[in-house]
């Protein structure tokens, strides 16, 4: 048991300690590129908040954008989460923005990831996937709060944990794999307050920028405007999905298509075997987070704080549990692979999606593993209690 405890009091030093050193790494070095262009994806998000505040209207915005290179791409509900920011200075408001959306990721961990919670804290709070959201003034802390808090509650507080979930769609790509997944676990309390929460923030936008604000976002998405195409052409090759990597690679856009298309199926698969067999929980939230970034036409470095939590969940069992050194290596890349990120400028950041599917391969094995062995334990409970003799009845 002492040999047990200190193992694992070794293994949670030393992965603090390289995480650390990874984390001061990934912030010293690209300061100097912060402090050349700061919180750039914060400029658009405010650029939309003032634009409603001034011209009064959704089109209004669009139609007087001033910034051609880095579009608006988030539906209105979006927007309307941001519309209270609209009266504040540019460097205020990305604080504020910043600062809610990192405390409520810190409290939905605080509340709901239970044992070694801190350990939880700390691998996110650390990733690198966190200082680029923090470099680009983006929205990976409030994702963050939204999935950690709906996953983790889900078992407790199902209508709470789907009402946070259901927030999650104001980013399309990350929420494909919610409905699945609670189908999946026939979680119908959560999935019906999952669509309330996020029919409801719907509504609220349409009433707020009009029943067209939807139907304009989706036409410029589907069809694309005038110099839309190019420039989110440019956004996804500076990402990390499977269609950038496999264009870095030499694909053609069809066969890129084709393998991200793989990539998605392949994630659904995952996410609805590991949320219907029978499995430890915080296995199941990692499988979802990490086919969340692998199966998403669209994700860059701050997405991958999912794939960071899903590494540390993983890394939390393997603790509890024992580990082989190949999901403890595959846990590490995973966690600090951003840093080698967008693969546009870093080669070796084209594996990132090969690194993903590890990750999901590692829990899946871990998880179903698990449940194998619990369930053969009871197994032989049973026949103990099956053999055992009748007591012999007493003389007396």
């Amino acid at each position: 048991m002492i040999s047990a405890v200190n193992r694992q009091g070794a293994l949670e030093g030393a992965a603090l300690v390289l995480c650390g050193l990874c984390s001061l790494y990934g912030w010293l070095g690209t300061a100097s590129e912060f402090l050349r262009n700061p919180f750039q994806d914060w400029a658009v998000f405010h650029a939309a908040a003032v634009g409603y505040r001034h011209f009064g209207s959704w089109q209004a915005i669009f139609a007087n954008w001033s910034m051609p290179d880095h579009p608006w791409l988030y539906p209105p509900s979006f927007l309307l989460l941001l519309l209270p920011l609209g009266g504040l200075s540019f460097d205020a408001g990305c604080a504020v923005f910043l600062g809610i959306a990192l405390l409520a990721l810190v409290g939905a961990l605080w509340c709901f990831a239970g044992e070694r919670r801190w350990l939880l804290l700390i691998a996110v709070v650390l990733s690198p996937a966190a200082m680029v959201n923090f470099y680009l003034g983006q929205n990976a802390f409030l994702t963050g709060a939204l999935f950690f808090g709906g996953t983790l509650a889900l078992r407790r507080q199902p209508l709470l944990a789907g009402t946070l979930l259901g927030v999650l769609t104001y980013k399309p790509q990350i929420a494909i794999m919610l409905p699945l997944a609670l189908v999946a676990a026939r979680q119908w309390k959560a999935l019906g307050s999952a669509a309330v929460s996020a029919c409801v923030l719907a509504l609220a936008s349409a009433a707020i920028f009009g029943p067209d604000a939807w139907q304009s976002w989706w036409t410029m998405i589907s069809s694309g405007g005038v110099g839309l195409s190019s420039s989110v052409a440019t956004g996804r090759l500076h990402g990390s999905s499977v269609f950038t990597c496999a264009i870095l690679f030499g694909a053609t856009p069809f066969i890129a298509s084709l393998l991200q298309a793989a990539a998605t199926l392949l994630a659904g698969v995952s996410v609805y075997i590991g949320w219907r067999r029978p499995m430890p929980d915080a296995l199941r939230i990692a499988v979802l987070a990490t086919a969340t970034v692998l199966g998403a036409p669209h994700v860059t470095g701050y997405d991958a704080i999912l794939s960071a939590f899903a590494a540390a969940l993983l890394f939390r069992e393997c603790l509890k549990s024992g580990s082989g050194p190949a999901e403890l290596l595959i846990s590490w890349i995973a966690w600090v692979i951003p840093l080698v990120n967008p693969p546009m400028f870093h080669p070796l950041g084209r594996l990132t999606p090969l690194f993903d599917a590890l990750l999901i391969a590692a829990i899946l094995a871990r998880g179903l593993g698990a449940a194998r062995v619990s369930r053969a334990s009871k197994d032989d409970r049973a026949n103990t209690r099956s053999v055992e003799p009748d007591p012999i009845p007493s003389r007396g």
